[in-house]
Order: structure tokens, then sequence, then C-alpha cells
């Protein structure tokens, strides 16, 4: 093989993934029309708001929102003893840390304080002057946090859990850094002030309904390494039963 055939092999995932997100595109865009708003792309200037970049094109700047924030800094530690032991998990006043491994010195964020506004997640704390490690946001420790209008999540996160961050209605900004490898269906799901979206290089799979009821997303960065969309990862459903999708940019980094 070589070094010719490795790249004709990442040519070739580079053109796969072109074609399956060229193919999921026109297929909500047909479903778009077929449920009654059929004049939607016939209107003036309608085919010109749509931008995909593919690998290879000119995509601009795409450095907006990566998520790394520098990697500079001194890592976020929270002091923590068995004082502040709930039935909910160690707390630190704004969130909630479960120990996921003992042995590994390795926490997850469990819950959060349903009035958060910003939330910096930290990415160590310690629990007795033992440090551990914030390597997981679990599932639903943001759900329905209404108020809460900006995340940071740290560098030593690799997993962001099923409906983590569900019904967030306020949610306008998520800084999502590369470590993230896993993100768990109906993540996002119902973050309507989500305009952008960033998906971390090395997600293989965006989950089913992640992105779903994002009324104000229309921009996503999707990187060479995903594999597989979900179903009704990036779409809008309305009771009446309607399927709307808003999104005007895809960029495939």
């Amino acid at each position: 093989m070589g070094v010719g055939g490795a790249n004709q092999k990442k040519m070739e995932n580079a053109i796969n993934l072109k074609q399956r997100l060229q193919a999921w595109f026109l297929i909500v865009m047909l479903c778009f029309v077929g449920v009654g708003f059929g004049s939607c792309s016939s209107d003036d200037d309608g085919g010109n708001d749509s931008e995909i970049v593919y690998p290879g094109e000119d995509a601009g700047d795409d450095g907006d929102g990566t998520g790394n924030g520098g990697g500079s800094e001194m890592p976020v530690t929270v002091y923590l003893t068995d004082a502040n032991m709930t039935e909910n998990g160690y707390f630190d006043g704004l969130l909630y840390y479960r120990i996921f491994s003992d042995t590994e010195h390795v926490v997850y964020v469990s819950n959060a304080k349903k009035d958060c506004t910003g939330v910096e997640v930290p990415e160590r704390i310690s629990i007795n002057d033992v440090i551990y490690r914030v390597t997981k946001i679990g599932g639903m420790a943001f759900q329905n946090c209404s108020s809460l209008t900006s995340v940071v999540i740290p560098e030593s996160v690799e997993t962001i859990e099923y409906s983590a961050f569900r019904y967030c209605p306020s949610l306008a900004s998520v800084v999502i850094p590369n470590s993230v490898t896993a993100m768990g269906h109906s993540a996002f799901d119902g973050c309507e002030s989500l305009a952008s979206i960033v998906i971390p290089d090395g997600v293989t799979k965006i989950g089913e309904s992640t992105f779903r009821n994002c009324r104000s997303l229309t921009s996503i960065v999707v990187p060479e390494s995903v594999m597989t969309i979900g179903d009704e990862a990036f779409i809008m459903l309305y009771l009446e039963g309607c399927i709307y999708l808003q999104i005007t940019s895809i960029t495939c980094v």
C-alpha cells in the first residue's frame, strides 16, 4: 500500500463523508418540502443561502468555537471534602460530582443547580486532598436548566452523555474541546438559542436527536472523523408533525 495507498484511502473517506452529508441534507430537504413547505426553496435567492464546504475547499477561518480555549491556562481545580457530600454527590455550590473510579481518580458531573447561568466545568476537583479528573458530563446533568446561557467544557472531558444539556432553551454558547470523542443521543435536544456548533475532531458518531429542536441552529462544523449521523440529529419537530431544517452552513474539516 505505502504512502500513496494511505492518501488514496483518506481521499476515499473524505468523498464518502461528502456523499453521506449530501444525501442526508437532500433527504431532510425533500421531507421539508413534502410536509407543506414547498415554497421554501423557491424564494428569492433561496439557493444562495446554503453553503457546504468540504475537505480541501476554502472553509475560511474555522477557529471560532473550536473549544480549546488555549492550552496555556492552568487547569481549574475545585476543592471539596466530605462536608460537601450530598445524596446527589459532592456539591461545590453549582455542580454535583460523583466518583467514577476511585483507583483511577476519575469523577463526572452528575447534576447542576437548575438556576445556573454561566458554567465553567473544572478540569479537576480535590476531594479530601485527593485530586480527581473530570472526564464526563453525565446523562441529564444539565437537563431543564432553563437559565443556563453558556458552558465551557474542559480538556479533561472525553464524553458528553445522553440528554446532558437537553431542554436548556437559553443555552447560546458551548465550548467543546477536542478531547471529547463521544456525544450521547439528545445531548443538546431543545437548546433553542444555540446558533452554531463545532463538533470536536475525534467524534465518530453524532447520535440520534443530538441537536433536535435547536430552532436557532444555522451553522455546523463537522470533522472528518464523523462516520455516522443518527436519526433526527438536526431536525425541527412541530406538533403538527412538520419537519423544518434551518441549517444553512455545513462545514466539513
